[in-house]
């Protein structure tokens, strides 16, 4: 028989045995200065600020898609916008 076939009888198919030594330490070590700086924390305060920013934000976006919208809607569009003007 080869001693590269699967045996049928699985009572005489090689059992694998398995390496148990501990694993080995990585070879380079990552120096602490080079590590990224911790997450920063805001303070409450500071988040109620920037979600009030991001919903002002929100908002003129809001505006300005509703603008240019209604202008399309009625097909009609500014001087300053229109392509007669390049």
């Amino acid at each position: 028989m080869d001693s590269n076939s699967v045996s049928p009888m699985p009572e005489l198919a090689p059992i694998a045995e398995f390496d148990k030594s501990p694993p080995s330490p990585p070879n380079e070590e990552v120096p602490m200065d080079d590590l990224p700086p911790p997450p920063v924390t805001i303070s409450q305060a500071e988040g109620k600020k920037l979600k009030v920013e991001r919903w002002k934000e929100l908002e003129l976006c809001l505006v300005n898609f509703y603008v240019i919208f209604s202008l399309i809607r009625k097909r009609s569009v500014p001087k300053e916008l229109s392509y007669s003007n390049r």
